[in-house]
């Protein structure tokens, strides 16, 4: 196994690709999370006044 990972080093890595596997499926659970939310009556978005 350590043969196998000296072999991923003799060549440069693909930075889109390596951080496209970690991001999209953290913005895909964000995603999901924020369109399972229900949004509280009278409120848009705005600063709460008090």
């Amino acid at each position: 196994m350590m043969v196998e990972l000296a072999g991923t080093y003799t060549h440069e890595p693909d930075l889109d690709r390596y951080y496209t596997f970690g991001v999209e499926p953290v913005m895909d659970g964000v995603a999901k999370m924020a369109s399972s939310r229900r949004v509280a009556s009278g409120v848009s978005g705005e600063a709460i006044a008090g």
